[in-house]
């Protein structure tokens, strides 16, 4: 017989990730972004590391995909209000 009420045999248990920019750990992601978007914000913001990083990396590494959490992904969204330079 049977314990537990187990059906479907083992069940599987959702684990959290950490978002590509901020590095917060969170269970979905709705943002996808490349690698090399999250170095230039990044060195945009002053990380002298992630400069050096997208000087040196590999091309086909800088165009992995990152996945972003909710916050992260206003960054990169182009109908943002930080990108409207007179307010519309």
């Amino acid at each position: 017989m049977a314990s537990g009420g187990e059906e479907g045999g083992m069940q599987k248990f959702q684990r959290k990730k950490p978002c590509g920019l901020c590095g917060y750990s969170f269970f979905a992601f709705p943002g996808v972004i490349t690698y090399k978007s999250i170095l230039e914000i990044r060195g945009d913001w002053g990380d002298a590391d992630s400069v050096d990083k997208l000087n040196k990396s590999n091309p086909t590494f800088l165009y992995n995909q990152v996945k972003l959490c909710v916050y992260c992904s206003q960054f990169f969204d182009k109908n943002s209000d930080k990108t409207k330079k007179n307010g519309g």
